[in-house]
């Protein structure tokens, strides 16, 4: 159970370098450098390493009753009661703590291109690419773990992972009333691993394993290891819309045109039951989509 205490605020401090170039009246392009430190940040205790430790146990959580369990096994073939030395953990506490800090950096670009073909007739392409060179988390003791590219944070993240690239891309044709756009997005490879999680135990690729499909013990060998990584997805969209009146536009979706599927993710929350990544993979999971329909605005 989480409780309240005294905190101080968190801080940060950033810089971004940007330039906007446009060689041409239909071109133009936007570059942006961004850093940003936080500090001072606000974590359960519960995440740290050391709250999982028989004296912080002790200090932190509710026992229950050791009470007797009949039928217990007591390796002679028979069975006997027997009394446990402790009783079942029924509730633990743990506080708010100013305990870390994080530093990220990536780049952010955009490119648009409109060609005018007529006086109600053109054609716009765009793209745009978030490359994340650094995620940097000081863990309390001091360390630091790099996380781009990685799982990591879970405690933060909710466990989608931060994968260090990511693309949009559009293309617009639009003819009076007609505007059809093909677009599409794809999001690079990551690795199951979370190099901060508490205690190391998600650090490695068999620790992941362990947290995401409970096997224990699982070892990496030739046959598996290829799931170590979370393969990059991409998807292709399209959308045709005709604005038959002032207030009535009928419209036609297709999500997912290549029908691609969302790689295997056994790292995320879901992974026990549903082993893929629904904050980056969903349209995999739905696959091909269709929607047909009329948008009435008074």
């Amino acid at each position: 159970m989480q409780t309240t205490n005294p905190l101080k605020p968190e801080t940060s401090t950033s810089f971004t370098v940007g330039a906007v170039v446009q060689p041409i009246p239909a071109w133009s392009m936007t570059v942006d450098y961004y850093h940003i430190t936080i500090k001072n940040q606000i974590i359960s205790a519960s995440e740290l390493p050391t709250y999982f430790t028989p004296a912080s146990i002790a200090a932190n959580c509710v026992r229950g009753p050791d009470l007797a369990i009949p039928g217990v096994s007591n390796g002679m073939g028979g069975t006997e009661t027997a009394v446990p030395l402790a009783g079942p953990l029924s509730a633990c506490f743990a506080g708010y703590i100013n305990a870390q800090s994080t530093a990220t950096s990536g780049l952010d670009l955009q490119s648009q291109y409109h060609l005018r073909l007529g006086d109600d007739n053109s054609l716009t392409a765009r793209v745009e690419w978030s490359h994340l060179f650094d995620y940097n988390l000081t863990s309390p003791a001091g360390q630091v773990f790099q996380l781009a590219g990685t799982h990591g944070p879970s405690g933060v993240s909710g466990d989608t992972g931060n994968p260090r690239d990511r693309v949009d891309a559009g293309l617009t044709y639009q003819n009076g009333p007609l505007a059809a756009t093909l677009s599409g997005y794809w999001i690079s490879s990551i690795s199951v691993t979370d190099p901060s999680s508490g205690g190391g135990s998600q650090a490695t690729c068999a620790g992941a394993w362990g947290a995401g499909l409970a096997l224990a013990g699982a070892t990496v060998n030739s046959s598996n290891s290829q799931y170590c990584k979370v393969a990059a997805f991409a998807s292709v969209n399209f959308v045709l819309s005709y604005k038959a009146t002032r207030n009535v536009t009928l419209f036609f979706n297709m999500d997912n045109i290549l029908d691609a599927k969302a790689p295997l993710d056994a790292e995320t929350y879901g992974g026990e039951l549903t082993p893929y990544n629904p904050s980056l993979d969903e349209d995999g999971v739905i696959g091909r989509y269709f929607r047909i329909g009329v948008d009435y605005k008074m």
